[in-house]
């Protein structure tokens, strides 16, 4: 989990479901069999994620503005596809909530729509298979 000692523990890692998107028909998010934002989060105050909803994929480039005991403001780029269009925005508001374990904010088309939003974390985080790379520079002696 990154950390900086002045700072609350946080821990975005891992697959968030999108379960909310108030402003869209009902049926968007059944374009998707699976509506998912999948983040990594391996520096502090970055995070990058891949998600799918609706006819909409991409990426995300993120930070961790500020961070409290039980909860953090969070900022985020976007870019991506919708039906085969090029997407990209931001999402100035986003925040994360520790009591309910649930991103919500709103997306912001570049000379478009504003999209709000709710995520919640999904009840078995992926967090297997993740390999780490030693940075010591040393080599295995043979």
């Amino acid at each position: 989990m990154p950390r900086i000692p002045s700072r609350p523990p946080l821990d975005l890692f891992g697959k968030w479901t999108v379960v909310e998107l108030p402003s869209m028909a009902d049926d968007y998010l059944d374009l998707t069999p699976d509506p998912h934002v999948l983040i990594t989060h391996d520096q502090y105050d970055r995070f990058s994620a891949t998600f799918q909803f609706g006819a909409q994929q991409g990426e995300i480039d993120g930070r961790v503005d500020e961070c409290w005991t039980h909860a953090a403001a969070i900022f985020f780029t976007f870019v991506g596809v919708d039906e085969g269009d090029e997407i990209f925005g931001a999402a100035a508001d986003a925040g994360y909530n520790a009591a309910d374990d649930t991103i919500t904010g709103t997306m912001r088309y570049h000379q478009g729509d504003d999209l709000p939003f709710v995520w919640r974390r999904a009840k078995s985080p992926m967090k297997t298979g993740v390999k780490r790379h030693s940075t010591s520079g040393r080599k295995k002696k043979t």
